[in-house]
């Protein structure tokens, strides 16, 4: 018999509803937890039968991903605008983790069996996806404190001292920025596939590293 779970992925914590069963679990790296609740409930073989069914919500929804992968277990992962459609079907008014998985657990019953597959884990998409948001978070941090560096050009009481020490992160956050972008460079670079496409995007007038990593990592 096959199992359709839904689950509501949230940064702290999994609720699980299979339609009889309620349960939560942490949202924690390597999902053990999760792993010997299902173990319990469906048996050794719990791999085999049971179906995930969860809206993915950025990078918290990557352990359930990453372990799905691992296990071979098959998901389905809905669209944000499905899961909303069906709820205000089923007239789901509230706004609740409860609702939503149980919500998620009967979206089964608009899908086959081949809308379910076992997804895909590419360690080396996830790095440059981890380099890049980690990229434009210091970007973002070293455009407001030069805004605020500039700013400080018309206060009055700014020591030397200060305006030093602001230089100096200012510098190292530059520092950053530039390391990030030669890792990212280095890691499609190793690979023959991504090697290709980065030199061709590159070659395009107007393309920087950036972009073109952007580009490589949303293909």
């Amino acid at each position: 018999m096959t199992e359709y779970i839904g689950i509501d992925v949230s940064k702290q914590s999994l609720e699980l509803w299979d339609g009889t069963q309620e349960g939560e679990v942490p949202n924690e790296k390597g999902l053990k937890t999760l792993k010997k609740l299902l173990k319990k409930r469906y048996g050794g073989e719990w791999n085999e039968t049971v179906r995930f069914i969860y809206e993915p919500t950025g990078p918290y929804s990557n352990y359930l991903r990453a372990f799905a992968a691992e296990h071979e277990v098959q998901v389905y992962e809905v669209n944000p605008k499905k899961s909303a459609n069906v709820a205000k079907v089923l007239g789901n008014r509230s706004k609740t983790d409860v609702v939503d998985t149980k919500m998620l657990s009967t979206f089964h019953a608009l899908l086959t069996e081949e809308d379910f597959g076992v997804p895909e884990v590419d360690e080396r998409a996830e790095q440059l996806g981890a380099e890049l948001g980690s990229y434009e978070m210091i970007q973002k941090t070293r455009t407001m404190l030069a805004n605020h560096v500039h700013s400080l050009e018309y206060k009055s009481g700014v020591t030397k001292k200060l305006k030093e020490s602001l230089e100096k992160e200012l510098g190292r956050l530059g520092a950053m920025e530039d390391q990030l972008e030669k890792e990212m460079e280095a890691v499609a670079e190793e690979h023959e596939e991504t090697r290709e496409d980065l030199n061709d995007l590159l070659s395009m007038n107007g393309v920087g590293v950036i972009s073109a990593i952007n580009l490589l990592y949303l293909s």
